[in-house]
């Protein structure tokens, strides 16, 4: 009789105790995802699922370790690295382009993705590949793609900021006089704002570059900052500065950078904000 009593009182202690234990568990993983609802995404859920709270953004599915053997399997070993690295190209292009347009991606092995805010949840295993990109279109409804077939202006992404104003092309050119007795020394510098790319370049006396840009907008201020050189030299500056800013003033564009000088009583100045044309 004893017996059984102590083995019921040892029975009850760790039911009583093991129902703390959960209680605690239940606990921090609701202060983790309290923590977290402030992030972007939220990836301490189940560990085949990605919780995103925001519906503006871009998902690149990618296999995980168990499916790229499954691929390997299927395709062959030669084939599947074709695959992958045709893959990986596609997406080199598209994220380079998200990046200029300031449009936030991210890319999972996960099962399962969860869009909170629309409760909308996609499941890798129903879709046709396992590299897939998922994201919103104009019309507020889920889109699923290959690579090769994705198209940045279809998406539904609203990033707050206006470029409207800012497309177009902008000129300054700074004639330094004859430098001998056969030629002057001109420097025409060309800015180009469209909605697929931003470029930046210099042209004339001493000077030859032609850059690819990515973009920040302050209020009425445009900063450039250096993404890649398309030709001429190569970029040498601290790449952690602006390239150029440009602010606009009562219909006016005015730009400073340290590639561009202007000529002040016959010295070279640079970084100084001068007015450039726009066409």
């Amino acid at each position: 009789m004893k017996k059984s009593k102590l083995t019921f009182l040892i029975l009850l202690l760790i039911i009583v105790f093991g129902c703390k234990n959960d209680n605690k568990k239940n606990e921090l993983s609701n202060q983790i995802n309290k923590n977290s609802a402030s992030k972007e995404f939220l990836n301490n859920q189940p560990n085949d699922t990605l919780v995103l709270l925001d519906n503006n953004i871009v998902v690149f599915f990618e296999p995980n370790t168990k499916e790229i053997k499954e691929l390997k399997k299927k395709h062959g070993d030669d084939d599947f690295y074709i695959i992958a690295d045709d893959v990986a190209g596609y997406i080199a292009n598209i994220t380079e382009q998200l990046d200029l347009k300031k449009i936030k991606y991210i890319t999972t092995d996960k099962m399962v993705v969860t869009f909170k805010k629309s409760g909308l949840s996609i499941n890798k295993n129903k879709l046709e590949s396992k590299w897939s990109i998922l994201y919103f279109n104009k019309n507020g409804k889920i889109k699923i793609v290959a690579p090769i077939n994705f198209n940045e202006s279809d998406l539904n992404i609203n990033n707050n900021i206006k470029y409207d104003k800012w497309y177009g092309k902008y000129d300054y050119t700074v004639n330094y006089g004859k430098i001998d007795d056969l030629s002057g020394a001109v420097v025409g510098y060309n800015i180009s704002i469209t909605k697929d790319s931003i470029t930046f370049s210099g042209s004339g006396y001493q000077t030859d570059f032609y850059y690819l840009c990515n973009t920040e907008i302050n209020k009425d201020t445009l900063t450039l900052k250096y993404n890649k050189t398309i030709e001429g030299n190569p970029f040498k500056g601290d790449l952690k500065l602006p390239l150029l800013k440009m602010y606009s003033k009562n219909g006016d564009f005015f730009i400073k950078s340290e590639l561009v000088y202007s000529n002040e009583n016959g010295k070279q100045i640079n970084n100084n904000y001068v007015k450039a044309l726009k066409r």
